[in-house]
């Protein structure tokens, strides 16, 4: 991010110019009480994260992912998740393009899912995202994790400074946004743009004191923000995300006079151009694979979907119903809250929030902040219908799930609110009277909560112990609203320390209770890996349970089960009407899942009843739950190898991954490259998919690719003996290199650019 130099030119420059803007003085790693505070809150992040960090539990998913593990418990009942996607779509997909990156490969295919698709243009892999390349390492999501909280909450901090919020509040403030409730529950991809917010927002600070200065340059942090949001892979939180920078450039752009608005659309429009420069190869080859993909509900449906009423109370009381999916109710209620929650936001944060709406200065950003606030929450919850319609009216907001992905730009936004009023009732900028009478409102609000979350925790069935998660949490959110309204009272240091402490407190707690649920000890039995890698070649297996979908590309396996999104239309076709008639293709993960009806035949029904499919798509081995017996399905299916969570059957009869009929014989090198010695000219067969971006090559010449079977490749090969080859790339994508480098090239000159210059220009 920025460097030293660049700091101590850019964070005096904080809008209003107070005289203490000065105190921010020289940015000297060895001096700056900066420094220390950014240590503080590094320290905070780390504390918050300690029973991962001193193995009380373990965060890796690849034990549960895989199914190949033996139950685990944790430290408290529930999980540390609430999206298993964490694991075989973060984990393995990021995995397997940490391990191209590595060994030289550009990530953009994947042929260990399905019959292959594509990895970069999948979006959720993250496959260009620097910080997946701690996938490739043991627990490295967990490492990855990490990471993105610190670069959040550091970014944070900057940002409150900037802001000139003291140092204790901008501390407090960052550890909130670090240790957040969308980094706290949702630990899948949609996790990695959040922690860019706060730079982009901190560019646009930049941007704008370069335009009060009239310096050149001051966007450079924009561009590299945004990019990397669009590079972490999740378009729908880096999209709500864009959102709040959107919002906090009008602000900056009602803050100066006419010619300071010009010269700041400039820097805002050439930061942004940069960034889409140097996002390039991902936007390119994500863009070309849409047209070609299923989306599911995000065809423009997914903002219609709401959190139900009866899951507010979770919101302010993460816990009311009790640690993540601990409990349950024969109404299936607890069930829809944690399928459809994203996080929550701190109460302390939230209160203080409002609190800053009474105090003055910065109106104009409260304001903006909290219709944010108040439109995200109404998108979320459905509720007022006129409002929850705003948002998703926007381009492209109807194809956004705000309710799961809001939580992080609404978090930003009321930590930044929330500091705004610790400095504003230290300093006075609050009656007591209506500090007052806020807190008794805030005390209902907890009171009416409580009602309400009683409504669901009384039909739980945990016994007594969800009751006493339900009064914790209850007691927890009026202590820290009583605690809030008694500092309110107070001015100066007082006041500041005890609310900074409490915003700390507060977020940090709420976020090291999912920590808990986490496994205390994890043992892979790696028995199936090891037979398929042994005995499994350039065919595919399909699994009824162990080794989940997706993981069988952590260890170079290819696996015909999927679940991710989007995919290819063509697959998804393919598994509707001539794998499982009965499943969701987004799920085809070969257990009782997959979305299919209780009275729907079971996969495995579906798999003899389909045998011949399955084997015409190159599946060679089947994987079932130990003790469950296949029929012999035409002679073909055999139980070749017994291991403790898994038991192997082989097809006698699967298809050859490349094939050409009689007269010709194929010596294969891997999945791309084919030695064949035909007889007579033949069409080669290779089972893979059928998609824009593939070439293939006889001896060096180009040759068409055809499409076979409604979706593999095939082309034509002469007699004799030849080399035939396969490559992948996206269309487009050479340019979109050159976008990068270009894109490069000019934020480098953005970055590098004299300070001092009358004639401002937006580079």
């Amino acid at each position: 991010m920025a460097t030293a130099g660049q700091l101590n030119r850019e964070l005096p420059h904080g809008g209003h110019g107070r005289a203490r803007t000065a105190s921010l003085g020289r940015f000297e790693p060895r001096a700056h009480p900066d420094v220390w505070a950014m240590l503080v809150v590094v320290a905070i992040v780390l504390i918050a994260n300690l029973p991962y960090l001193a193995g009380l539990t373990d965060p890796n998913p690849l034990g549960p992912g895989t199914a190949l593990s033996v139950d685990s418990v944790g430290l408290i009942r529930g999980a540390n998740t609430l999206d298993p996607t964490d694991g075989y779509i973060t984990q393995a997909l990021g995995h397997q393009a940490a391990a191209d990156v590595l060994n030289g490969r550009l990530p953009l295919w994947n042929p260990y899912e399905g019959v292959g698709m594509p990895l970069l243009g999948e979006g959720q892999s993250a496959a260009l995202f620097p910080p997946t390349l701690l996938l490739a390492i043991a627990n490295g999501q967990f490492w990855e994790d990490l990471l993105l909280e610190l670069i959040a909450g550091l970014g944070c901090y900057l940002v409150l400074r900037r802001l000139e919020c003291r140092r204790t509040t901008s501390v407090a403030g960052a550890a909130a946004f670090g240790v957040s409730g969308a980094f706290a529950w949702l630990a899948t991809t949609a996790f990695n743009p959040i922690a860019f917010l706060p730079w982009a927002v901190l560019g646009l600070e930049q941007a704008h004191a370069a335009s009060v200065d009239r310096r050149r340059g001051g966007w450079w942090l924009i561009s590299v923000a945004l990019a990397l949001s669009l590079y972490a892979g999740f378009p729908e939180s880096a999209y709500i995300d864009g959102l709040v920078v959107f919002a906090w450039f009008l602000w900056r752009c009602g803050c100066g006079d006419r010619e300071q608005l010009l010269r700041l659309v400039r820097k805002a429009v050439a930061g942004a151009v940069a960034a889409l420069l140097l996002a390039a190869p991902f936007l390119v080859t994500f863009a070309g694979a849409l047209p070609h993909e299923y989306v599911g509900f995000h065809n423009g449906h997914a903002s219609a979907l709401v959190m139900p009423a009866f899951a507010f109370p979770q919101l302010l009381l993460p816990y009311v119903y009790g640690p993540v999916m601990a409990f349950s109710d024969a109404s299936g209620t607890l069930t829809r809250i944690w399928g459809y929650a994203g996080g929550f936001v701190s109460i302390a944060a939230a209160f203080l929030a409002v609190l800053s709406l009474l105090a003055s200065g910065r109106r104009g950003l409260k304001l903006i902040l909290a219709v944010f606030v108040v439109l995200a929450l109404s998108t979320v919850y459905g509720d007022p219908p006129l409002l929850r319609s705003v948002l998703p009216a926007l381009p492209g907001g109807s194809s956004v799930a705000f309710y799961r992905y809001s939580f992080g730009a609404i978090t930003f936004s009321l930590v930044v609110l929330a500091a705004l009023a610790i400095d504003g009732l230290a300093a006075g900028e609050v009656r007591r009277r209506r500090a007052t009478v806020a807190t008794a409102a805030a005390l209902a609000v907890v009171a009416l909560l409580a009602y309400e979350a009683h409504k669901v925790v009384v039909g739980l069935d945990g016994g007594a112990s969800h009751s006493r998660w339900a009064w914790a949490q209850i007691a927890w959110g009026a202590g820290v609203v009583l605690a809030i309204g008694a500092c309110a009272v107070w001015r100066g240091r007082v006041a500041r320390y005890g609310l900074a402490l409490i915003v700390t407190l507060d977020a940090s707690l709420m976020f090291a209770i999912h920590e808990l649920s986490a496994p205390t000890a994890e043992h892979l039995y790696r028995q199936p890996i090891a037979y398929l890698q042994a005995h499994l070649g350039e065919q595919r297996f399909f699994t009824l349970g162990p080794l989940a979908p997706n993981y069988g590309g952590y260890w170079r396996l290819a696996s015909l089960n999927d679940i991710d999104l989007p995919l290819p239309s063509s697959w998804t076709r393919y598994v509707s009407h001539r794998l499982d008639n009965y499943v969701n293709p987004v799920f085809f993960v070969g257990n009782d899942g997959g979305g299919r009806s209780l009275s729907a035949p079971t996969p495995t029904e579906e798999l003899v009843r389909h045998l011949g499919s399955y084997e015409a798509a190159g599946v060679s081995y089947v994987l079932t739950p130990p003790g469950q017996r296949l029929p012999r399905a035409r002679g073909a299916l055999r139980l070749v190898r017994r291991t403790p969570l898994a038991w192997i059957y082989h097809l006698d009869s699967a298809t050859p991954y490349f094939s050409a009929g009689s007269g010709c014989v194929l010596i294969p090198h891997g999945l791309q490259t084919v030695r064949s010695s035909c007889s007579h000219s033949a069409r080669l067969v290779r089972l893979e998919l059928f998609f824009p971006g593939w070439r293939a090559a006889v001896d060096g010449r180009c040759v068409p690719i055809h499409r076979v079977d409604d979706i593999f490749q095939s082309v034509t090969v002469p007699s004799g003996s030849h080399t035939v080859s396969f490559s992948y790339v996206p269309p487009d994508f050479d340019l979109s290199v050159l976008g990068l480098l270009l894109g490069a090239v000019w934020v480098v000159v953005g970055a590098i650019a004299p300070l001092p210059h009358r004639r401002l220009s937006a580079s």
